[in-house]
């Protein structure tokens, strides 16, 4: 990292929160089908009750059921760090820009032949 450019801290975190989002979108959507399973379980534990199926079956259905609709809610939690991590780089994006953006468009505005080349110890001495 300690190569890291203006420019290529900008993109990482542009690929940061392209990637949160995709991930984000993607929990979401395996959130909602496993709640649409635990549902369907927990109604065919209702229907194979009333069929007098043996209550061990019936509580295993249920069990099932129970289980698939907290693994939905843990995905959704799940989500919600997607989000906070895709808040917090944007976050950084943006303290960069405000930071480092002006030294950067001044640096590239300048007409100092070699102003790229210049060592960055050069900077720290200053």
């Amino acid at each position: 990292m300690a190569d890291l450019t203006y420019a290529g801290l900008l993109s990482e975190i542009r690929d940061i929160v392209k990637h949160t989002n995709v991930m984000g979108e993607r929990l979401k959507e395996r959130a909602r089908s496993l709640e649409e399973s635990a549902k369907d379980t927990s109604s065919v534990a209702e229907m194979i009750a009333a069929m007098n199926v043996d209550k061990d079956t019936v509580s295993e259905a249920q069990e099932l059921a129970k289980i698939t609709s907290g693994l939905s809610q843990a995905t959704i939690k799940t989500v919600g760090t997607c989000d906070t991590a895709q808040r917090q780089a944007i976050a950084t994006g943006d303290q960069a820009r405000t930071t480092h953006g002006g030294i950067n468009e001044r640096v590239n505005r300048s007409t100092v032949s070699g102003i790229h080349n210049v060592s960055r110890d050069w900077f720290e001495q200053q």
